[in-house]
């Protein structure tokens, strides 16, 4: 499947009604009379208030950050997408790893973020690791486990980050699962190679 730019990419809602939370779903209009949509449902929900207050179309435009994310994940998780001529990206949407990318994109496009920029997520880990940059998968560190997590936006300060597994409890009343939206500290990243495990009895932990 070739795609040239976000102008061709769609998020439809997909919902019984305005009050019922919605599916997100990704959608490549086709234009000609008489053929489907291409459509892949993401497995990310906006609840009927978000969904309400934020948007007042059950269709939307691809923005060019959903698809500079996009390249991104394709080229930092999957050493680039399937083909890229003229332009254009080719990418098989029945390959669970394309499946996994569009639903991290989708997450971050209409997941709220939660907050965990001022968490204590235990003493510091002092290792080394290149510059980070969006579409890196890195980890952070909740008690004495590692979650793996992807950048989705990052500054001087802070990522934000789609959780790539379920993390379970953070905190008191605040917990993380598959493809929620965080921003943490760029101190709590650290690289992908740390996570999901157990620290080891030769870690060194400061």
């Amino acid at each position: 499947m070739a795609i040239q730019s976000n102008q061709s990419l769609v998020w439809r809602l997909l919902s019984d009604s305005e009050f019922t939370p919605a599916k997100v779903a990704f959608v490549i209009p086709e234009g000609d009379v008489g053929l489907r949509d291409i459509t892949l449902e993401t497995g990310i929900h906006v609840g009927a208030t978000s969904r309400s207050q934020k948007f007042n179309s059950d269709e939307l435009q691809w923005s060019e950050n959903d698809f500079q994310l996009l390249l991104a994940l394709l080229e930092r998780m999957f050493d680039g997408p399937d083909e890229m001529v003229d332009g254009e990206v080719s990418i098989d949407l029945t390959d669970p790893s394309i499946v996994e990318v569009i639903s991290i994109v989708a997450s971050a496009r209409f997941n709220k973020s939660q907050d965990l920029t001022s968490h204590h997520f235990g003493d510091p880990i002092f290792t080394h690791y290149n510059e980070v940059e969006v579409g890196d998968l890195m980890t952070f560190r909740v008690g004495d486990q590692f979650h793996l997590v992807v950048i989705v936006e990052l500054d001087a300060v802070q990522a934000t980050c789609v959780c790539l597994e379920d993390v379970g409890w953070v905190s008191e009343g605040e917990s993380v699962g598959l493809h929620d939206l965080i921003t943490i500290s760029r101190m709590d990243l650290l690289p992908a190679n740390f996570g999901p495990v157990f620290p080891r009895t030769d870690d060194v932990l400061h």
